[in-house]
């Protein structure tokens, strides 16, 4: 025999819901909350809006809210619908920021403020990179090791945005200069034949001349091209708070 069977509720035990189970009943009817049997009872909270006072101890499954849509779940410390943040407080992941430091305040659900457990920004600068270029771990062929947060090599060689060199660091070279002693007379004063010529330095230990001095003595630029941004790290606060 076939045919249509016809379901009607008629109410839950009181023990089986915290609340009042017949507007629990509702609320599965409404698809706002969903119960199901697997391995004893399991219920969860599903939609949009905001559980009720009754729903609490059950989690929420938030849909169709753009960036709040997930698991939350009720922090009765906070007395708020709460999920973690998906990099945890504190940790080491490092992101690069180019926007404002106000931006960022409310970058990736944040908000203005000091960071507490479910308020304020969820990052923050990471100061230890101001003015300072990442580099990779390891060995550099002629100034040593560097090893994660460090700014100088095992050598104590560091990095600096302008350097003068130092007379060891110039290359070896040598300058021609003019000596007018050297002509086809006695001296150049009223000689006709007397000429100016070039002589060069010589580069054995016996050199005696040296031509003029010549520069200002200034550091030059040591900098690559470059472009500035932030380097941003994760504050301690820990979840996002459902509005």
């Amino acid at each position: 025999m076939t045919g249509l069977i016809t379901l009607q509720f008629s109410g839950l035990p009181y023990t089986c819901y915290p609340g009042d189970p017949n507007i629990f009943a509702q609320d599965i009817l409404n698809h706002t909350a969903v119960a199901f049997n697997q391995v004893g009872n399991i219920y969860y909270n599903y939609g949009e809006n905001i559980p009720g006072v009754n729903a609490r101890i059950y989690p929420w499954i938030r849909i169709n809210s753009g960036e709040q849509d997930g698991l939350w779940y009720w922090n009765t410390s906070l007395s708020a619908w709460v999920r973690p943040h998906p990099v945890p407080a504190s940790s080491d992941v490092r992101l690069i920021w180019v926007g404002t430091l106000s931006d960022l305040d409310t970058f990736d659900g944040g908000d203005s403020g000091t960071p507490g457990i479910a308020s304020g920004p969820m990052w923050e600068v990471d100061t230890d990179f101001s003015a300072k270029f990442p580099v990779g771990v390891g060995t550099f062929t002629n100034a040593g090791a560097i090893n994660v947060g460090e700014s100088t090599t095992d050598t104590g060689v560091t990095g600096e945005d302008e350097h003068t060199l130092t007379e060891d660091e110039m290359p070896e070279h040598t300058h021609g200069y003019f000596d007018p002693r050297i002509g086809s007379g006695e001296g150049i004063q009223g000689d006709s034949d007397s000429k100016m010529v070039m002589h060069k330095h010589p580069t054995n230990e016996d050199c005696s001349g040296t031509s003029c001095a010549a520069g200002s003595d200034e550091p030059h630029n040591n900098l690559p091209p470059m472009i500035g941004v932030y380097f941003i790290k994760r504050t301690a606060r820990v979840y996002y708070k459902a509005t």
